[in-house]
């Protein structure tokens, strides 16, 4: 797969959760500054002070000050105590060492279903991937399984069936327990593939978390102290070790200060431009999807293909009588469909496709809105 989801939770997990800190938020409004602009003096704040919003009275004072040419404003300031808690928002498992947190990462990226299933994974080819021996690939999976990152059983010596158990929550919303999940391409892999020290492994995930995160507002830099940097590293990471490992990120473009370290993101690795790319790469997905399907509802209606053995068996089990149909679809609902495939991910968009299918299409009931359907049947599945 050129593109993978993996959730932010649990990666938060695998990296190290941060250490509890608590800060100060500041929030600032305009309000009239009473003395300078002369208020006491006015007949208007007069009689506002002796009315309340409901009257009409009031409404009429507020608008007479909202055009006083005397007005003067002056900012305010309110302050509240943020605490921060990753084990309360995250949940905790044990943290991961390199290898364990780039195969974790690889299995991502080896097309899991719906529900975070994959069969007969090759384990030499992950540690091809990796550039480890097959024992390291051996010892971390059973760390991946003791500390709840996988479940997986043996198929042969080094083939594996394997399950991720947050999968199907890293596409939840919040209200459901959901914590989002980072898109990240195959660049990003290759990229993160390279990394030999556990302290820039750290670093590097943590910030493209944190972009993504940023990625509605317009900003490609993020200022870190070395207090907040600290608390997402462990306790032996001073601040030479720090400007060690930021020194060497390869998907940043860093600047070090005495105070401060400065990440600003290399157009390659950035979140919108991720994005623009996954949602092209997802566009030809679903319209080879369709392509082929078509293909083989043509040889599974003229008996020349058995249905069972298509690709996209499960759309094929109504009785042997029914024709199947082909399912082309318009640009825009190769659009929405898309979008959905970068919101969940592929596998359950065509999960619901299939649904749609077999009680839409078949009985000919008209579609209005496919995106709108899909998603409802999305959420009505998980």
């Amino acid at each position: 797969m050129e593109f993978c989801n993996i959730g932010k939770a649990v990666l938060t997990k695998a990296l190290g959760l941060q250490k509890n800190y608590s800060e100060m938020i500041e929030t600032s409004y305009e309000v009239i500054d009473i003395e300078t602009s002369g208020c006491e003096s006015c007949k208007w704040h007069n009689i506002k002070s002796v009315t309340t919003p409901s009257e009409e009275l009031y409404a009429e004072c507020e608008k007479a000050c909202a055009s006083c040419p005397h007005r003067c404003m002056k900012t305010e300031y309110t302050y509240k105590k943020v605490y921060h808690n990753e084990q309360n928002q995250f949940g905790y498992q044990e943290t991961l060492k390199t290898n364990a947190i780039k195969m974790f990462i690889i299995y991502h990226f080896l097309g899991p279903d719906s529900i975070g299933f994959l069969k007969n994974i090759d384990l030499q080819e992950v540690a091809n991937i990796i550039g480890c021996d097959i024992k390291t690939i051996h010892n971390n999976n059973l760390l991946l399984k003791k500390y709840g990152y996988i479940h997986f059983t043996k198929v042969d010596t080094n083939r594996i069936n394997v399950y991720l158990p947050e999968y199907e929550n890293y596409f939840k919303p919040a209200s459901h327990g959901g914590r989002g999940f980072l898109g990240m391409s195959k660049n990003v892999l290759d990229e993160v593939l390279k990394i030999t020290s556990i302290n820039e492994l750290r670093i590097s995930l943590r910030e493209l978390m944190e972009f993504d995160s940023l990625k509605n507002q317009k900003t490609d830099s993020i200022e870190k102290n070395y207090q907040e940097l600290r608390r997402m590293l462990p306790a032996y990471c001073k601040r030479n070790i720090i400007q060690k490992a930021s020194s060497k990120l390869s998907m940043f473009i860093t600047e070090i200060k005495d105070n401060l370290v400065k990440f600003t993101i290399k157009p390659e690795y950035d979140a919108k431009k991720r994005k623009e790319e996954q949602l092209t790469y997802y566009e030809q997905e679903i319209t080879s999807f369709s392509q082929e399907f078509a293909h083989d509802v043509a040889e599974i209606n003229t008996n020349i293909y058995n249905s069972k053995d298509s690709k996209f068996a499960d759309f094929f089990t109504e009785p042997e009588t029914v024709e199947y149909c082909c399912w082309f679809f318009t640009k825009l609902e190769i659009a929405d469909l898309a979008s959905l495939c970068l919101q969940y991910s592929y596998d359950i968009v065509i999960k619901a496709l299939q649904s749609i299918y077999k009680t839409y299409k078949l009985r000919g009931t008209p579609i209005k809105n496919l995106g709108g359907l899909t998603r409802t049947v999305i959420n009505a599945m998980y």
